[in-house]
């Protein structure tokens, strides 16, 4: 008789449930609507927000439903989300954060031919840009600057066949760089 008991609560728990979901609701900008005669579904771009949270209610992300993409629940959570919808908002900070980041830098993206200053605590050196490496989408992280000959250095007959010597320049700390060299020096494009 105790098992029956239970089942009953459960049948009326779960009969609330569908009375419910089968007039779908918008809570911050998340729709709550029935899917099936055991789930339910939550869909809008809010969604994307509380994705973490809505994980954690045994949400599963499915983008080829019949009426559009969105998140499929077991009918007996939708008390529960309701209830999480009407309490948090939508702009809630995600449960599951990444442990990546996008930072933007605004540097100069040098070209071939331009010129290029590097400042060393000991010495200065000049150059010019032979060769940029353009990624996909046309920005450039990597360069190659050819030095000038240094001056200190006494020329010979033979100067303007030895191979001058080149850097490699890189983006680091949103700053060009010189690829295996110290960070404390700098690096600057001559404009013209």
């Amino acid at each position: 008789m105790c098992s029956t008991q239970t089942n009953m609560e459960h049948t009326t728990e779960s009969n609330e449930s569908t009375e419910v979901v089968s007039n779908p609701i918008t809570i911050d900008g998340v729709t709550l609507s029935k899917y099936s005669d055991k789930s339910f579904k939550a869909s809008g771009e809010a969604t994307r927000a509380i994705k973490g949270h809505l994980k954690t209610f045994g949400g599963r992300w499915n983008s080829r439903l019949r009426d559009g993409p969105g998140w499929i629940f077991p009918m007996t959570k939708y008390s529960q989300v309701k209830q999480f919808l009407e309490n948090v908002p939508s702009s809630a900070v995600p449960l599951s954060q990444s442990y990546y980041q996008r930072i933007t830098y605004k540097l100069i993206r040098p070209v071939v031919g331009m010129k290029v200053t590097i400042t060393y605590p000991d010495k200065q050196v000049t150059g010019v840009v032979t060769d940029a490496y353009p990624r996909r989408d046309n920005t450039v992280t990597t360069s190659k600057v050819t030095l000038d000959p240094d001056p200190s250095v006494p020329k010979d007959e033979f100067a303007d066949f030895v191979e001058r010597p080149t850097e490699t320049l890189i983006i680091s700390d949103g700053n060009w760089k010189v690829k295996g060299k110290p960070l404390n020096h700098t690096v600057d494009f001559v404009m013209e």
